[in-house]
């Protein structure tokens, strides 16, 4: 055991001090919700099968923002192990991407009251882009026809969980993948390195009715300000969600969850921009729907803290 928290302190360690990156794959502001897209460990943590829907518009009022549609499943099987799949299509002007990955996680129990899963990822992206709409680079012979190519990667992740806290630090893509970026209307090629994510919350009650629910989501790549996500949350009696967040130096925004019933939650938010985008954009609008399918009653590790 003692070597098991070595090496995820270890992970932490790195993730933190290694250099902060260009290329960056989409931001939830709904993180809490969408895990399986940045750490495959989550799969199976819940306990029950959840299925995942997410409808993300950014820059509001900007022609040829970026709008990302996410789908993401997982469920645990058997005593220690989970499974899960997600499927990200990320379009930005002409350019999309769509991600494919499948996640395994396998469960080890820390203390009767915490549980540690080390999760895998594999699988890559469809990029898709349509120069000859764009102006380019004359430089680059790259850019004289239509880029259709695709990125195999792989991922690693650790999540650590008690009934009131967890803590997880991940690297979904460890493979460098040719990418292209774009500054207003003109694309260069560039490189997509490794992203590092660490992502953290407590539950706290204040009351029979009422909890609180702070939690972060930190992620480094190399060549980019590292981006900090710090989330204030209320959960109200068990049905309704109510919080704020706060990106560093990009924006601030309001998020809700309701809970229609058992097996149904849906949820908004809203990121007003704090930067340079503010005179062009309306910010960004983040929906989503979350199913709980069933609990799997075999399984008898640790679970996530609920809404988790």
């Amino acid at each position: 055991m003692k070597k098991i928290t070595k090496l995820f302190l270890a992970f932490l360690l790195v993730s933190f001090t290694y250099q902060v990156s260009a290329q960056q794959d989409p931001k939830y502001t709904q993180y809490l919700n969408n895990m399986n897209v940045i750490n495959p460990a989550y799969a199976g943590a819940r306990g029950n099968t959840t299925i995942t829907v997410d409808f993300h518009s950014q820059w509001v009022g900007n022609i040829g923002g970026p709008e990302t549609q996410t789908f993401t499943f997982n469920k645990p099987v058997g005593k220690r192990m989970g499974i899960g799949f997600s499927a990200v299509h990320d379009a930005i002007h002409v350019q999309e991407e769509t991600y494919l990955f499948a996640d395994f996680s396998y469960a080890i129990p820390v203390t009767d009251n915490a549980t540690l899963n080390f999760g895998i990822k594999a699988g890559g992206s469809f990029l898709n882009i349509d120069l000859q709409r764009i102006t380019t680079s004359e430089q680059d012979p790259l850019f004289t026809e239509n880029v259709n190519q695709f990125n195999p990667n792989v991922g690693v992740g650790l999540y650590y969980y008690t009934n009131k806290f967890f803590l997880g630090v991940s690297a979904p893509n460890l493979l460098a993948t040719k990418h292209y970026e774009s500054t207003g209307l003109l694309y260069t090629a560039a490189q997509e390195d490794i992203h590092f994510f660490v992502t953290g919350g407590v539950q706290m009650p204040l009351g029979d009715n009422v909890t609180f629910k702070p939690s972060f989501m930190a992620r480094a790549v190399k060549g980019a300000p590292m981006s900090l996500d710090l989330t204030a949350n209320f959960l109200l009696y068990k049905k309704f969600e109510l919080g704020v967040n706060y990106r560093l130096d990009e924006s601030f925004s309001g998020l809700t969850t309701f809970r229609l019933s058992d097996w149904m939650r849906i949820g908004y938010s809203y990121d007003a921009i704090n930067n340079r985008l503010t005179t062009i954009s309306r910010g960004t609008h983040e929906v989503m729907m979350i199913f709980d399918v069933n609990s799997n009653k075999e399984d008898d590790r640790r679970r996530l803290p609920e809404f988790f």
